[in-house]
Protein backbone atom coordinates (compact mmCIF):
# COMPACT_ATOMS: atom_id res chain seq x y z
CA UNK A 1 0.00 0.00 0.00
CA UNK A 2 2.88 2.04 0.91
CA UNK A 3 4.56 1.38 -2.22
CA UNK A 4 1.37 2.26 -3.99
CA UNK A 5 0.82 5.58 -2.60
CA UNK A 6 4.61 6.86 -3.44
CA UNK A 7 4.55 5.89 -6.81
CA UNK A 8 0.82 8.04 -7.28
CA UNK A 9 2.76 10.83 -4.90
CA UNK A 10 6.04 10.60 -7.37
CA UNK A 11 3.94 10.37 -10.48
CA UNK A 12 3.15 14.02 -11.37
CA UNK A 13 6.59 15.30 -10.04
CA UNK A 14 8.14 13.11 -12.32
CA UNK A 15 6.08 14.19 -15.66
CA UNK A 16 6.35 17.83 -14.30
CA UNK A 17 10.04 17.73 -14.39
CA UNK A 18 9.85 16.07 -17.82
CA UNK A 19 7.79 19.33 -19.27
CA UNK A 20 10.92 21.55 -17.59
CA UNK A 21 13.80 23.22 -19.63
CA UNK A 22 16.88 21.54 -18.73
CA UNK A 23 19.19 24.69 -18.61
CA UNK A 24 19.06 28.08 -18.67
CA UNK A 25 19.87 28.60 -22.34
CA UNK A 26 17.23 26.47 -23.11
CA UNK A 27 14.94 28.51 -21.43
CA UNK A 28 16.29 31.66 -23.51
CA UNK A 29 16.34 30.05 -26.44
CA UNK A 30 12.24 28.86 -25.87
CA UNK A 31 11.11 32.09 -24.86
CA UNK A 32 13.01 33.49 -28.25
CA UNK A 33 11.67 31.21 -30.34
CA UNK A 34 8.45 32.01 -28.70
CA UNK A 35 8.40 35.59 -29.31
CA UNK A 36 9.56 34.82 -32.46
CA UNK A 37 5.85 32.97 -33.46
CA UNK A 38 4.77 36.60 -32.44
CA UNK A 39 2.99 38.65 -35.40
CA UNK A 40 0.37 40.79 -33.79
CA UNK A 41 0.47 41.83 -30.12
CA UNK A 42 -1.38 44.01 -27.63
CA UNK A 43 -0.64 44.80 -24.12
CA UNK A 44 -0.62 46.64 -21.07
CA UNK A 45 2.44 48.67 -20.30
CA UNK A 46 2.59 49.73 -16.84
CA UNK A 47 5.72 52.09 -16.92
CA UNK A 48 8.03 52.82 -13.44
CA UNK A 49 10.48 55.04 -12.95
CA UNK A 50 13.07 53.24 -9.82
CA UNK A 51 15.13 55.97 -9.43
CA UNK A 52 16.24 58.51 -6.48
CA UNK A 53 15.44 61.46 -8.34
CA UNK A 54 11.64 60.44 -9.54
CA UNK A 55 10.56 57.29 -8.26
CA UNK A 56 6.91 56.02 -8.60
CA UNK A 57 4.60 54.92 -11.48
CA UNK A 58 4.26 57.28 -14.57
CA UNK A 59 1.71 55.78 -16.50
CA UNK A 60 -0.39 52.89 -18.25
CA UNK A 61 0.22 52.23 -21.88
CA UNK A 62 -2.14 50.43 -24.30
CA UNK A 63 0.23 49.20 -26.86
CA UNK A 64 -0.64 47.31 -30.31
CA UNK A 65 2.15 46.27 -32.25
CA UNK A 66 2.56 44.38 -36.01
CA UNK A 67 5.35 43.30 -36.71
CA UNK A 68 4.40 40.36 -38.82
CA UNK A 69 6.81 39.94 -41.97
CA UNK A 70 8.65 43.31 -40.67
CA UNK A 71 12.44 42.99 -40.90
CA UNK A 72 12.96 46.38 -38.99
CA UNK A 73 10.84 48.56 -36.84
CA UNK A 74 9.88 50.63 -39.65
CA UNK A 75 8.58 47.77 -41.47
CA UNK A 76 6.36 47.49 -38.47
CA UNK A 77 3.06 49.12 -37.39
CA UNK A 78 2.69 49.83 -34.07
CA UNK A 79 -0.19 52.13 -31.44
CA UNK A 80 0.42 53.44 -28.19
CA UNK A 81 -2.29 54.92 -25.48
CA UNK A 82 -0.86 56.77 -23.22
CA UNK A 83 -4.05 56.62 -20.14
CA UNK A 84 -2.80 59.34 -18.04
CA UNK A 85 -3.59 62.44 -20.76
CA UNK A 86 -4.53 60.11 -23.98
CA UNK A 87 -1.73 60.68 -25.92
CA UNK A 88 -1.26 58.73 -28.88
CA UNK A 89 1.47 57.77 -30.96
CA UNK A 90 0.46 55.56 -33.96
CA UNK A 91 3.23 54.51 -36.99
CA UNK A 92 0.95 53.06 -39.86
CA UNK A 93 3.63 51.86 -41.78
CA UNK A 94 5.10 55.24 -43.43
CA UNK A 95 4.06 57.87 -41.51
CA UNK A 96 4.27 58.31 -37.56
CA UNK A 97 1.47 60.55 -35.98
CA UNK A 98 2.03 62.12 -32.27
CA UNK A 99 -1.21 63.46 -30.86
CA UNK A 100 -1.17 66.03 -28.41
CA UNK A 101 -4.64 66.64 -26.82
CA UNK A 102 -3.02 69.40 -24.76
CA UNK A 103 -2.02 71.79 -27.57
CA UNK A 104 -4.83 69.88 -29.76
CA UNK A 105 -2.72 69.10 -32.29
CA UNK A 106 -1.35 66.27 -34.69
CA UNK A 107 2.56 66.22 -35.17
CA UNK A 108 2.82 63.50 -38.32
CA UNK A 109 6.61 62.59 -39.25
CA UNK A 110 6.67 60.70 -42.64
CA UNK A 111 8.68 58.00 -43.34
CA UNK A 112 10.79 58.51 -40.26
CA UNK A 113 13.84 57.05 -39.01
CA UNK A 114 14.23 54.50 -36.04
CA UNK A 115 15.65 56.56 -33.20
CA UNK A 116 12.76 59.01 -33.79
CA UNK A 117 10.15 56.06 -33.16
CA UNK A 118 12.35 54.14 -30.34
CA UNK A 119 12.13 58.23 -28.46
CA UNK A 120 8.97 57.49 -27.33
CA UNK A 121 8.46 56.64 -23.69
CA UNK A 122 6.36 53.48 -24.57
CA UNK A 123 9.34 52.01 -26.35
CA UNK A 124 11.72 52.36 -23.31
CA UNK A 125 11.46 48.47 -21.70
CA UNK A 126 8.39 47.61 -24.36
CA UNK A 127 7.91 44.16 -26.02
CA UNK A 128 9.42 45.40 -28.99
CA UNK A 129 12.32 45.86 -26.92
CA UNK A 130 12.53 42.51 -25.30
CA UNK A 131 12.45 40.54 -28.62
CA UNK A 132 15.92 42.36 -29.77
CA UNK A 133 17.59 41.80 -26.46
CA UNK A 134 16.41 37.88 -26.86
CA UNK A 135 16.95 37.63 -30.92
CA UNK A 136 20.80 38.65 -29.73
CA UNK A 137 21.44 36.06 -27.40
CA UNK A 138 24.12 33.74 -28.82
CA UNK A 139 25.51 32.11 -25.86
CA UNK A 140 28.76 33.77 -25.51
CA UNK A 141 30.25 35.92 -23.30
CA UNK A 142 29.08 39.45 -24.73
CA UNK A 143 25.40 38.92 -24.01
CA UNK A 144 25.26 37.03 -20.61
CA UNK A 145 21.87 35.84 -18.72
CA UNK A 146 22.55 35.29 -15.50
CA UNK A 147 19.53 33.64 -14.05
CA UNK A 148 18.71 34.50 -10.96
CA UNK A 149 15.56 33.43 -8.42
CA UNK A 150 12.13 33.02 -9.60
CA UNK A 151 9.72 35.70 -9.03
CA UNK A 152 5.44 35.72 -9.95
CA UNK A 153 4.64 38.70 -11.93
CA UNK A 154 0.52 38.84 -12.75
CA UNK A 155 0.11 36.14 -10.34
CA UNK A 156 1.90 34.08 -12.83
CA UNK A 157 4.95 32.14 -12.11
CA UNK A 158 8.15 33.66 -14.15
CA UNK A 159 11.80 32.99 -14.96
CA UNK A 160 13.99 35.79 -13.60
CA UNK A 161 17.07 36.44 -15.62
CA UNK A 162 19.73 39.33 -14.74
CA UNK A 163 20.96 40.48 -17.96
CA UNK A 164 24.58 42.17 -18.86
CA UNK A 165 25.59 42.74 -22.24
CA UNK A 166 29.29 43.55 -22.30
CA UNK A 167 31.16 45.61 -24.92
CA UNK A 168 27.52 45.82 -26.68
CA UNK A 169 24.82 48.32 -26.72
CA UNK A 170 20.93 48.53 -28.00
CA UNK A 171 21.45 51.56 -30.07
CA UNK A 172 18.50 53.52 -30.56
CA UNK A 173 19.16 54.41 -34.09
CA UNK A 174 18.43 51.42 -35.21
CA UNK A 175 15.73 50.08 -33.49
CA UNK A 176 17.25 48.86 -30.31
CA UNK A 177 19.72 46.48 -32.46
CA UNK A 178 22.45 45.47 -30.52
CA UNK A 179 25.44 47.04 -32.03
CA UNK A 180 29.15 46.77 -30.81
CA UNK A 181 30.20 49.28 -27.99
CA UNK A 182 33.42 48.95 -26.16
CA UNK A 183 34.07 49.76 -22.64
CA UNK A 184 29.87 49.60 -22.84
CA UNK A 185 27.89 47.56 -20.08
CA UNK A 186 24.33 47.65 -20.54
CA UNK A 187 22.00 45.84 -17.79
CA UNK A 188 18.86 44.48 -17.91
CA UNK A 189 16.23 42.62 -15.66
CA UNK A 190 14.02 40.35 -17.56
CA UNK A 191 10.88 38.13 -16.16
CA UNK A 192 9.84 35.54 -18.24
CA UNK A 193 6.44 33.31 -17.73
CA UNK A 194 6.85 29.70 -16.59
CA UNK A 195 3.46 28.60 -18.81
CA UNK A 196 3.73 30.65 -22.21
CA UNK A 197 7.39 31.75 -22.44
CA UNK A 198 6.71 35.51 -22.44
CA UNK A 199 8.33 38.46 -21.31
CA UNK A 200 6.30 39.43 -18.22
CA UNK A 201 8.87 42.60 -17.52
CA UNK A 202 11.63 44.03 -18.49
CA UNK A 203 13.89 46.56 -16.63
CA UNK A 204 16.47 48.77 -17.59
CA UNK A 205 19.25 49.36 -15.09
CA UNK A 206 21.00 52.60 -14.81
CA UNK A 207 23.54 53.68 -12.15
CA UNK A 208 20.94 55.15 -9.76
CA UNK A 209 18.27 52.86 -10.33
CA UNK A 210 15.97 51.89 -13.51
CA UNK A 211 13.37 52.10 -15.76
CA UNK A 212 10.88 48.96 -15.68
CA UNK A 213 8.05 47.94 -17.31
CA UNK A 214 5.03 45.24 -16.16
CA UNK A 215 2.94 43.58 -18.88
CA UNK A 216 -0.26 42.54 -18.37
CA UNK A 217 -3.68 41.66 -20.55
CA UNK A 218 -1.10 40.34 -23.20
CA UNK A 219 -2.90 39.07 -25.84
CA UNK A 220 -1.11 37.46 -29.28
CA UNK A 221 -1.66 36.76 -32.46
CA UNK A 222 -5.37 38.44 -32.70
CA UNK A 223 -6.30 40.12 -36.20
CA UNK A 224 -6.14 44.08 -35.26
CA UNK A 225 -9.07 45.68 -37.97
CA UNK A 226 -7.45 47.83 -40.18
CA UNK A 227 -8.97 50.80 -38.31
CA UNK A 228 -6.88 50.14 -35.42
CA UNK A 229 -3.47 51.57 -37.97
CA UNK A 230 -6.11 54.88 -39.42
CA UNK A 231 -5.90 58.15 -38.18
CA UNK A 232 -9.27 59.05 -39.21
CA UNK A 233 -10.51 58.30 -36.07
CA UNK A 234 -8.14 61.13 -34.48
CA UNK A 235 -10.24 64.56 -33.42
CA UNK A 236 -10.80 66.40 -37.11
CA UNK A 237 -10.43 69.76 -34.88
CA UNK A 238 -7.06 68.90 -34.09
CA UNK A 239 -4.40 70.61 -36.14
CA UNK A 240 -2.07 68.89 -38.31
CA UNK A 241 1.53 69.68 -38.75
CA UNK A 242 4.57 68.04 -39.82
CA UNK A 243 7.20 67.42 -37.63
CA UNK A 244 9.36 70.04 -38.95
CA UNK A 245 6.83 73.32 -38.55
CA UNK A 246 6.08 72.20 -35.26
CA UNK A 247 9.72 72.36 -34.11
CA UNK A 248 10.41 75.31 -36.39
CA UNK A 249 7.16 77.20 -34.81
CA UNK A 250 9.08 76.12 -31.43
CA UNK A 251 12.32 78.15 -32.52
CA UNK A 252 9.99 80.88 -34.05
CA UNK A 253 8.55 81.32 -30.81
CA UNK A 254 11.39 81.56 -28.89
CA UNK A 255 13.39 83.93 -31.06
CA UNK A 256 10.31 86.19 -30.62
CA UNK A 257 10.99 87.33 -27.37
CA UNK A 258 14.70 88.80 -28.56
CA UNK A 259 13.61 92.45 -27.97
CA UNK A 260 10.77 92.08 -25.61
CA UNK A 261 10.44 92.61 -21.51
CA UNK A 262 11.73 89.24 -19.79
CA UNK A 263 8.63 88.41 -18.37
CA UNK A 264 8.85 88.89 -14.31
CA UNK A 265 8.79 85.30 -11.91
CA UNK A 266 9.94 85.21 -7.93
CA UNK A 267 11.15 81.38 -8.00
CA UNK A 268 12.62 79.93 -4.70
CA UNK A 269 15.76 78.72 -4.59
CA UNK A 270 17.65 76.21 -3.06
CA UNK A 271 19.64 77.71 -0.36
CA UNK A 272 15.90 79.18 1.21
CA UNK A 273 15.59 82.28 -0.27
CA UNK A 274 13.56 83.58 -3.31
CA UNK A 275 14.67 85.19 -5.98
CA UNK A 276 12.45 88.05 -8.30
CA UNK A 277 13.93 88.70 -11.93
CA UNK A 278 12.57 92.59 -11.62
CA UNK A 279 15.20 93.22 -8.77
CA UNK A 280 17.91 92.19 -10.91
CA UNK A 281 17.83 95.43 -12.80
CA UNK A 282 20.84 96.79 -13.43
CA UNK A 283 22.67 93.30 -13.71
CA UNK A 284 23.31 91.50 -16.96
CA UNK A 285 21.27 87.56 -16.01
CA UNK A 286 21.75 84.76 -17.43
CA UNK A 287 18.67 82.36 -17.53
CA UNK A 288 18.93 78.16 -17.89
CA UNK A 289 15.95 76.45 -17.81
CA UNK A 290 17.22 72.98 -17.42
CA UNK A 291 15.77 69.55 -15.79
CA UNK A 292 17.37 66.58 -13.55
CA UNK A 293 19.28 63.78 -16.09
CA UNK A 294 18.70 65.94 -19.11
CA UNK A 295 21.58 64.54 -21.37
CA UNK A 296 22.89 68.03 -22.57
CA UNK A 297 22.08 69.89 -19.68
CA UNK A 298 24.44 67.63 -18.03
CA UNK A 299 27.10 68.33 -20.56
CA UNK A 300 26.87 72.04 -20.22
CA UNK A 301 27.09 72.03 -16.60
CA UNK A 302 31.01 72.74 -16.49
CA UNK A 303 30.64 75.80 -19.30
CA UNK A 304 27.77 77.42 -17.63
CA UNK A 305 29.50 77.29 -13.88
CA UNK A 306 32.88 78.45 -16.14
CA UNK A 307 31.22 81.60 -17.40
CA UNK A 308 29.29 82.59 -14.24
CA UNK A 309 32.96 82.28 -12.57
CA UNK A 310 34.40 84.24 -15.00
CA UNK A 311 31.88 86.89 -15.42
CA UNK A 312 30.30 87.15 -11.74
CA UNK A 313 32.83 90.32 -10.99
CA UNK A 314 31.59 92.04 -13.99
CA UNK A 315 27.92 92.03 -12.75
CA UNK A 316 26.45 88.69 -14.59
CA UNK A 317 24.00 86.87 -12.59
CA UNK A 318 23.44 83.11 -13.25
CA UNK A 319 20.32 81.29 -12.43
CA UNK A 320 19.09 77.71 -13.29
CA UNK A 321 16.12 77.32 -13.31
CA UNK A 322 14.19 73.63 -13.09
CA UNK A 323 10.85 73.58 -14.37
CA UNK A 324 9.94 70.16 -14.12
CA UNK A 325 8.04 70.41 -10.63
CA UNK A 326 10.34 68.32 -9.19
CA UNK A 327 10.88 67.98 -4.91
CA UNK A 328 13.38 70.65 -3.66
CA UNK A 329 15.32 67.51 -1.97
CA UNK A 330 16.24 65.66 -5.01
CA UNK A 331 16.85 68.69 -6.47
CA UNK A 332 19.26 69.51 -4.08
CA UNK A 333 21.24 65.54 -4.31
CA UNK A 334 21.14 65.58 -7.89
CA UNK A 335 22.82 69.02 -8.01
CA UNK A 336 25.13 68.08 -5.07
CA UNK A 337 25.95 64.59 -7.15
CA UNK A 338 26.63 66.61 -10.13
CA UNK A 339 28.59 69.49 -8.37
CA UNK A 340 26.37 72.26 -10.14
CA UNK A 341 27.76 75.88 -8.69
CA UNK A 342 25.38 78.49 -9.96
CA UNK A 343 22.60 79.43 -7.82
CA UNK A 344 19.44 77.05 -8.50
CA UNK A 345 15.80 78.07 -8.24
CA UNK A 346 12.48 75.49 -8.65
CA UNK A 347 9.09 75.22 -9.14
CA UNK A 348 9.69 77.17 -12.42
CA UNK A 349 7.39 75.20 -14.55
CA UNK A 350 4.89 78.63 -15.02
CA UNK A 351 7.95 80.75 -15.66
CA UNK A 352 9.49 77.63 -18.34
CA UNK A 353 5.53 78.21 -20.06
CA UNK A 354 5.99 82.29 -20.31
CA UNK A 355 9.13 82.31 -22.03
CA UNK A 356 8.11 78.95 -24.60
CA UNK A 357 10.32 76.99 -23.09
CA UNK A 358 9.87 73.43 -25.25
CA UNK A 359 13.47 71.63 -24.57
CA UNK A 360 16.31 71.35 -22.51
CA UNK A 361 19.10 73.58 -22.10
CA UNK A 362 17.19 76.71 -23.07
CA UNK A 363 19.19 79.95 -22.46
CA UNK A 364 18.34 83.72 -22.28
CA UNK A 365 20.41 86.34 -21.78
CA UNK A 366 19.12 89.20 -20.50
CA UNK A 367 20.20 92.52 -20.26
CA UNK A 368 20.46 95.46 -18.04
CA UNK A 369 17.00 96.91 -18.73
CA UNK A 370 15.17 93.87 -18.27
CA UNK A 371 15.58 93.03 -22.22
CA UNK A 372 15.81 89.51 -23.54
CA UNK A 373 19.17 89.81 -25.83
CA UNK A 374 19.58 86.27 -26.63
CA UNK A 375 17.87 83.03 -26.44
CA UNK A 376 18.46 79.65 -27.63
CA UNK A 377 17.84 76.02 -27.22
CA UNK A 378 21.19 74.40 -26.38
CA UNK A 379 24.15 75.47 -25.57
CA UNK A 380 26.69 77.40 -28.47
CA UNK A 381 29.45 78.52 -25.54
CA UNK A 382 31.36 81.09 -27.58
CA UNK A 383 28.51 82.68 -29.20
CA UNK A 384 26.88 82.85 -25.48
CA UNK A 385 30.01 84.17 -24.50
CA UNK A 386 29.70 86.52 -27.33
CA UNK A 387 27.05 87.80 -26.72
CA UNK A 388 27.74 88.37 -23.00
CA UNK A 389 30.81 90.00 -23.55
CA UNK A 390 28.39 92.80 -26.31
CA UNK A 391 26.83 93.48 -23.39
CA UNK A 392 28.50 94.00 -20.27
CA UNK A 393 31.17 96.26 -22.01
Amino acid sequence: MLKLLFAVLLLPAIVFSQSQPSSDSEIIYKTKSRVNTINTLKYESHNTFEMQMAPGAIDTITIFFDWKNAASLTDSKYLFIFNKNNTKHLYNGTTLFNVQPEEEKIITTLHPKSGQMCSSMAMLNSMFMAKQILSAYKNDSTIVFNRGNDTIINHEDCYKFNIALRGKALDMNKGFEVIDAPNAQMNYVMAIGKKDYIPQYLMTAFKNGGASSTYTNIEVNKNFPESTWSDNHFPKEYMRISDEDFFNSKKTNISTLVGQAASDWTLPALTGDSVRLSQLKGNVVLLEFWFPYCGGCVQAIPSVDEIAETYKKKGLKVYGIEFQKQEKDKIKAYATKHNIQIPILYNGDAAAKAYSIFGAPTFFLIDQSGTIVYAKIGLNKQELIDEINKNLN
